[in-house]
Formats: structure tokens, C-alpha cells, sequence
């Protein structure tokens, strides 16, 4: 495969998290604030999974 297995978790995990529907819904939900930090949240710890995943399992 041209892909890492981390690279290809991290697209999976993290792009359906990140969807513009999504961001609609959570939107009309909560407020701004409280989704940049789940957006956050959610990127460093894909980045930190996925990381984990390149460096000592694959």
C-alpha cells in the first residue's frame, strides 16, 4: 500500500469527525467555543494515535 496504516486511520477517524454537516448540526447545538475545542481535542489525539501507531506498532 502507497499509505501507512496510521495515515490511513487518521483519514478515516478523523475526516468523518470534521464533516460540514456535521459542524451544521453541532452548530445549531453548542456553542462556537465549545466545537473549536472538540475539533481540537479531536486532531491531537488522532495525531497522537496515529503517531503512536506509525512509530511502534506498524
Amino acid at each position: 500500500s502507497t499509505f501507512t496504516s496510521g495515515s490511513l486511520l487518521a483519514f478515516l477517524v478523523f475526516g468523518p469527525m470534521i464533516d460540514i454537516k456535521a459542524i451544521g448540526l453541532l452548530l445549531s447545538v453548542f456553542k462556537t467555543k465549545s466545537i473549536i475545542y472538540l475539533f481540537l481535542i479531536a486532531g491531537q489525539l488522532t495525531f497522537l494515535l496515529t503517531l503512536f501507531i506509525n512509530l511502534y506498532v506498524s
